[in-house]
């Protein structure tokens, strides 16, 4: 009858894990969920791809870093300091995380990801599993970069512009401004000092009419 009790359990045990794992793989963010010593207890289909899809990390008991990182020691140890663990800020705060890492896929190519970890507590309120999922962030990231950097453009040429605003002190019968020194400035010069603007020198017609005594048409 134990046996038979024992069994029963096995199996109930084995469907509840096809459950978890049948949900899990239809989530399409990468996402696994691992206990607090780095050890993937659960990894659904998307993360298998786009980190390693040659290896099964819960059937070979690896750890999130040989996965992720491909280090034979945890983030924090093997690069101290070097960026934030999701995993060691739901541990230590005991509240979830977000974090944004480069990675590298399957093909070694580099990648932004944003990292949401959040905790799975105990009945005594000790955290026993932490569940992190995975978005790829970079073509965000690399649009971001583009932005910033026409964003830092236009900064450097409105830095550079320089605008005439406000009442201009001006004699009527020099035509000369008072600058902000109290000089009376040619105002050719005045608005070049003052503004990107610069002067090419021509006649109009009704002062070359008056030089030359030509007629307007």
């Amino acid at each position: 009858m134990e046996n038979h009790s024992g069994i029963i359990e096995l199996d109930t045990l084995r469907r509840s894990r096809d459950f978890l794992q049948s949900v899990i793989d239809n989530i399409g963010d990468p996402t696994m969920v691992t206990d607090v010593n780095y050890h993937i207890l659960l990894a659904n289909k998307a993360i298998k791809k786009i980190f390693d899809g040659r290896r099964d990390p819960v059937a070979e008991h690896l750890c999130c870093f040989e996965v992720i990182h491909h280090l034979d020691r945890p983030c924090p140890v093997a690069c101290p300091g070097a960026y934030p663990c999701p995993v060691n800020e739901v541990i230590s705060t005991l509240m979830p995380s977000r974090v944004i890492r480069t990675h590298h896929d399957s093909l070694d190519n580099e990648i932004f990801m944003e990292i949401i970890a959040s905790p799975v507590f105990d009945d005594a309120g000790e955290i026993v599993r932490i569940v992190e999922s995975f978005h790829n962030i970079t073509r965000y990231k690399e649009e971001g970069g583009r932005l910033e950097g026409l964003v830092f453009d236009l900064q450097n040429a409105l830095a550079k512009a320089k605008r005439l605003a406000g009442l201009l002190p001006i004699c009527m019968i020099c035509k000369r401004i008072r600058s902000e020194k109290g000089d009376w400035e040619n105002i050719e010069v005045y608005i070049r000092n003052h503004s990107e603007a610069e002067f090419t020198h021509g006649l109009c017609l009704e002062c070359e009419s008056k030089l030359y005594g030509l007629q307007e048409e």
